[in-house]
């Protein structure tokens, strides 16, 4: 529950697990979504006589509307953790670069987390 409620906020920081998460969960709702859609399509679409190869538009506009919703809560994760690597957020800015998108993805995977500063220099003080 506590994954769903961050889901579309940019503050905050993601672990690694809620990262992987956020990742794994988005993939299986874009598998779940383009089988759903062609399935409700060929149930409920035009009508016309095809091999079944083609998506018609409530499928199309039903699949475009879940993958802006996974690409927001993608970008919106990776941001929170890039921070929470230490990282500098203009390196979300790679996603719009597919090669190099899939690479920061594998990357924040594995990269440890970096205690916060703020907290560390605020102890120090006191």
């Amino acid at each position: 529950m506590r994954l769903l409620s961050k889901m579309f906020l940019f503050q905050g920081r993601d672990t690694r697990s809620d990262f992987l998460i956020y990742i794994v969960g988005s993939v299986l709702v874009i598998t779940a979504a383009l089988y759903a859609s062609v399935a409700l399509d060929d149930a409920y679409g035009s009508g016309a006589q095809d091999d079944g190869q083609d998506m018609g538009p409530f499928a199309w506009a039903s699949f475009g509307v879940l993958i802006l919703l996974t690409a927001a809560v993608r970008i919106l994760s990776t941001c929170r953790r890039l921070r929470d690597s230490g990282k500098s957020l203009w390196l979300a800015l790679m996603l719009f670069i597919p090669a190099l998108g899939g690479l920061l993805t594998i990357y924040l995977m594995f990269f440890r987390s970096e205690p916060d500063r703020l907290t560390e220099d605020a102890v120090k003080v006191f």
